[in-house]
């Protein structure tokens, strides 16, 4: 055991509990974020069932591509969807 001075106050302590500390705080650090999740679950108004699919769910870059060059969507449509998406999930 090693003596350790500081503020004025002497403790003691050993390399194996300073590890046990170190672990202990290391694995609460960890812990936090999911615990505090989990702490903070609500009912959101509308359950995932009662959301509608939307066309741009499952789309991918290559296929939103392919529709701005054939003409199927601009810019400012896909903008559109999107937001109104967010209004309906929020």
């Amino acid at each position: 055991m090693r003596k350790c001075e500081e503020g004025g106050s002497a403790f003691r302590f050993s390399r194996r509990g300073f590890l046990k500390t170190g672990l202990a705080g290391g694995a609460a650090a960890a812990a936090l974020p999911a615990l505090a999740g989990a702490a903070n679950t609500t009912a959101s108004p509308l359950s995932r069932t009662e959301i509608q699919v939307s066309e741009l769910d499952e789309i991918t870059i290559g296929e939103l591509q392919n529709g701005m060059r054939s003409g199927k969507y601009t810019a400012r449509s896909l903008v559109q969807k999107y937001l109104e998406r967010i209004e309906t999930i929020d």
